[in-house]
């Protein structure tokens, strides 16, 4: 009876940090301490973002950008490639240059990576790439070499994300990002100028990640963002790094299908968080059908209008 009342008490107690913890008081606080640059730079420091130089992770998503490409019609061999928001690791834009593209082009509007990568960095990359068949032929006999060559057409840079891109109109194949457009403010700004730079036929390929990014863990509400309106979400998150756009797959299908011809749009659902109660949505969000929330991430293929 003792252990029983204790560990009710404190699982009552854990309860109630977990609470107070979520309660989007503590959300203003943080967002309001993102303003002091020592913190806001102590908090970029911890950050997590993208493959985090996971060669199988890494390797993973190469596979998918070129199985999309070959979906799209773009082979990537010769291909001039950019990769949105690269995080922390330039590891897909070397796999993708082992795999024979002529130039990958990194942006993002901050700076995880280093500016001038190391070629030795990539050694297991360049393993894991031969044994899934992503070094083309004349990359694979000597390593060391194949990867000089490849950082060597490697570009990383910052951009403004509210600017144009430093590339001439029509001078690339493919533009491509993994889990980056759910944290764009101006997406249609970024559709935009991605139909600018795109050659005739050149593809969009985007995997876009719907879940509240502060709840991603086993049985965590990852809908729970969308009972905020705008402004208090605003409010919570404008300047922390995992900051959503919140946007639906309807949203989004229809965003790509203005600029562009859709070639592929998959939704991946999951279940609806546990205790799902639609009257809590935002009202930006109650318009939706239950299949529509339930659709977690999407990935696309656009095709640039000929």
């Amino acid at each position: 009876m003792t252990s029983s009342k204790t560990g009710g008490g404190s699982s009552s107690l854990r309860g109630r940090a977990r609470n107070a913890w979520n309660h989007p008081a503590r959300h203003v606080v943080q967002n309001l301490a993102m303003g002091v640059a020592p913190l806001r730079s102590l908090a970029r420091h911890f950050h997590q973002t993208g493959a985090m130089d996971d060669p199988d992770v890494v390797v993973d998503r190469a596979g998918r950008v070129v199985e999309a490409a070959r979906i799209g019609g773009v082979a990537i061999p010769d291909a001039q490639l950019v990769e949105l928001g690269p995080g922390h690791t330039l590891g897909l834009a070397v796999s993708l240059l082992l795999v024979g593209a002529s130039r990958v082009d990194a942006v993002d509007t901050v700076r995880y990576a280093a500016p001038e990568p190391d070629p030795r960095a990539f050694a297991e990359l360049f393993r894991r790439c031969s044994e899934e068949g992503l070094v083309d032929a004349d990359n694979a006999a000597d390593p060391e070499a194949a990867l000089r060559h490849a950082v060597a057409r490697l570009s990383y840079r910052l951009v403004d994300g509210r600017g144009s891109w430093p590339f001439p109109e029509g001078s690339k194949d493919i533009v491509y990002s993994f889990s980056v457009l759910e944290h764009v403010r101006d997406l249609r700004g970024v559709l935009d100028e991605s139909r600018r730079v795109l050659r005739p036929g050149g593809l969009s390929i985007h995997t876009i990640d719907l879940r509240d990014h502060y709840n991603l863990g086993p049985g965590e509400d990852w809908l729970s963002f969308l009972s905020f309106e705008d402004r208090q979400w605003d409010r919570m998150t404008s300047r922390r790094f995992a900051w959503c756009n919140r946007m639906r797959a309807p949203e989004l299908r229809a965003l790509f299908a203005e600029f562009f011809e859709l070639v592929d749009f998959t939704e991946q659902t999951a279940d609806l968080p546990a205790g799902f109660d639609r009257r809590r949505l935002a009202s930006r969000f109650r318009g939706f059908e239950r299949d529509e929330l339930s659709v977690a991430g999407v990935s696309v293929v656009a095709r640039q209008r000929t």
